[in-house]
């Protein structure tokens, strides 16, 4: 299973897909009812759940391995102890195996992932990106 955090309209959500993720293996989870519904709409059999993602473990089922968290949350715009719950949700969602990918405009700042102990392995900013944005890939 591949969860995304704030999917939003979809566009990363419709990247999952058009790289080969089956629709069936994504859980999206969604705060916003209004963008629920847009992805509902065009949700292609995957599972979309309007929560939010300090509780992220809460909307995962028991016996399906997490292989992937991707993110597009604004995590430095969270306040500490919020980011702190959603950082702790993910580790324990991923086990030992898994990745995040985190998507951010934050290019100058250092992850939080790396603040509680997760090893980035992959880093790139999207200068054609507007405004520019970084990719990283952390491990547990």
């Amino acid at each position: 299973m591949v969860i995304e955090l704030g999917a939003g309209t979809g566009s990363v959500t419709n990247a999952l897909v058009s790289r080969g993720i089956a629709a069936s293996d994504i859980l999206v989870l969604e705060r916003s009812p209004d963008f629920c519904r847009i992805l509902h709409d065009k949700s292609q059999g995957m599972s979309i759940v309007q929560g939010d993602a300090a509780s992220l473990c809460s909307f995962i089922p028991q016996d399906i391995p997490v292989r992937a968290v991707v993110s597009s949350l604004p995590l430095m715009n969270f306040s500490l102890p919020l980011r702190e719950r959603i950082l702790t949700q993910i580790r324990r969602a991923l086990g030992e195996y898994g990745c995040v990918i985190q998507f951010t405009y934050a290019l100058f700042s250092r992850s939080p992932y790396v603040n509680v102990g997760f090893q980035r392995d992959m880093c790139r900013i999207i200068t054609f990106n507007v405004p520019p944005a970084k990719v990283e890939r952390f491990h547990c």
